[in-house]
């Protein structure tokens, strides 16, 4: 770990706002100034470039809050949907095969009663 800065905070840069979100990683990509500090690795950066990438995202925040277009994250997730999502999302083909396998099935045995 690295400390980059160590002094008193007057008042929160970004308050009530997240940086997980999709409207904020399209701009990044975008931003001119932003993509010369791409990619994201902070601890390559000069010791004034972390001040000048918090400084742009001030901007960008502040724009957010002039404009009344707060950016909050899209979709809250709850941990059981995070752990679905991480589990389907890894064996999908998994879950295709067997629910074509458990209609085949049902198929089967419907023809077999009739």
């Amino acid at each position: 770990m690295k400390v980059l800065d160590f002094s008193e905070i007057t008042k929160r840069r970004f308050a009530s706002w997240s940086l997980r979100s999709i409207t904020l990683e399209r701009w990044m990509t975008k931003e001119p100034e932003l993509k010369k500090l791409m990619p994201f690795k902070p601890y390559e950066w000069d010791s004034n470039e972390w001040q000048k990438f918090l400084d742009i995202l001030q901007g960008y925040y502040e724009e957010q809050t002039r404009t009344g277009n707060v950016d909050t994250p899209p979709v809250k997730y709850s941990t059981l949907g995070v752990t679905l999502s991480k589990v389907v999302g890894q064996h999908q083909a998994f879950f295709l095969i067997q629910t074509v396998l458990g209609l085949m099935i049902a198929a089967t045995l419907l023809w077999l009663i009739l």
